[in-house]
């Protein structure tokens, strides 16, 4: 089996480019894709080409399907329904006093605000509070702000939501990760104990929690096997990926004075004793 890969890099009008390009090929049998955007590009501009998709927190809010039963379409892939809470609720799990929650958000990012939705759900249920603030990337004439803009506004957001929570948790984002530093320094300020998703626990959150990328994989490889045999993507409903890992990093509980409870490291999966520094990047 031949592979040809491609990262965009935040390059959208370069994936529009290289996706409309897939419509001429006769060698290409399947697409697979990883996250939201890339996933929303393939079936704007694929019709034709059976995609198997992963790394989606949210395909329905997304519009990249109505229902996890069939795409009705060249589409299928494997997520998980309300991931977001999920994660959150194995938080819970582990800590004491799970009584506010914070989160900041994306505004106009179909995964944050999915996420978002997930969780005031979810609080409501649970009977914790739960605050949050988003903030754009673009201005109003859709132009993308600074990296100062995005900065000033991540710490904004920060200093409003953080005084009021004991938890907060992390939503995945390459421009949070690009700009994490300003997390790490307010979660420090008000000694409050991060999670998120595992992207992050290198970069300075306490407790990442999240899909097991590998297995994840496994299961879209499953499906591709049943394509490339001959079965319609419609045919094959949206897998549920159930395989999530807990990380912990002692470096950043550390530096807000968290003292983690030997039940929480035994429930850990692995654990980190450092933080390091990422190289830049940043999406939507």
């Amino acid at each position: 089996m031949d592979i040809d890969h491609f990262n965009a890099k935040n390059d959208i009008k370069k994936l529009d480019e290289v996706l409309l390009g897939y419509n001429d090929r006769k060698d290409l049998d399947l697409i697979f894709t990883i996250g939201t955007r890339s996933t929303r590009k393939a079936i704007e501009n694929i019709s034709s080409i059976p995609i198997v998709f992963t790394g989606v927190t949210d395909p329905v809010n997304a519009g990249i399907l109505s229902n996890w039963k069939s795409s009705g379409r060249n589409l299928t892939g494997i997520g998980t329904p309300s991931y977001i809470t999920m994660g959150i609720k194995m938080l819970f799990e582990n800590l004491d006093d799970p009584s506010t929650l914070g989160m900041i958000y994306l505004e106009g990012s179909p995964s944050h605000e999915g996420g978002i939705q997930q969780v005031q759900a979810f609080a409501k249920e649970a009977g914790f509070n739960f605050v949050y603030k988003g903030f754009p990337l673009r201005d109003t004439e859709g132009k993308k702000k600074s990296d100062d803009e995005v900065r000033k506004s991540i710490r904004a957001c920060l200093e409003y939501v953080l005084p009021k929570v004991k938890l907060f948790f992390v939503q995945p984002s390459q421009s949070f990760s690009q700009h994490f530093d300003i997390f790490k320094e307010e979660f420090v300020k008000y000694q409050t104990f991060s999670a998120g998703d595992p992207m992050y626990i290198k970069q300075g959150i306490i407790m990442g929690i999240g899909r097991d990328i590998h297995e994840f994989g496994k299961q879209s490889a499953q499906y591709a096997i049943e394509i490339l045999n001959g079965v319609p993507p419609s045919d094959l409903p949206m897998d549920t990926g159930e395989q999530f890992l807990i990380e912990f990093n002692l470096k950043a509980a550390e530096l807000v004075n968290f003292a983690p409870p030997i039940m929480l490291l035994a429930a850990t999966d692995i654990i980190h004793k450092n933080i390091e520094t990422v190289s830049d990047s940043s999406d939507e």
